[in-house]
């Protein structure tokens, strides 16, 4: 149920009322002194939920807010934790790491096997 919020007149204290949406929003206290609803406006985000696995939703927020580098890195942080508390693993960090792990090989190879003249 949401939560109302009403504001005594004279204090000016405001106190919190869990109501149906169905109820009416008046509230007396004890004393009979009728409270003065306060309107607020909800905290609405249309982003705030990103799918971790997805490629574009990562590239979209990234662009919509303009982050910069640590920002990015933050957000990836981020949707990584999410991945191994789904999935138990990050498969796409594991996946990262392997390439990585596989190019410098092959760059070691590539470098080590050619003759060094003097």
């Amino acid at each position: 149920m949401p939560i109302y919020r009403y504001k005594h007149p004279k204090s000016g204290k405001v106190v919190e009322i869990i109501q149906k949406m169905t109820d009416r929003h008046e509230y007396c206290d004890e004393n009979g002194t009728q409270y003065e609803r306060v309107f607020e406006n909800p905290n609405l985000s249309k982003d705030t939920i990103i799918n971790p696995f997805s490629k574009n939703d990562f590239i979209n927020k990234a662009h919509d807010k303009k982050m910069n580098v640590g920002e990015m890195w933050d957000l990836s942080k981020d949707l990584s934790n999410k991945r191994k508390q789904i999935d138990g693993k990050d498969k796409i960090k594991q996946n990262y790491n392997k390439q990585k792990y596989e190019s410098r090989i092959n760059h070691i190879k590539k470098n080590t096997s050619k003759k060094i003249s003097h």
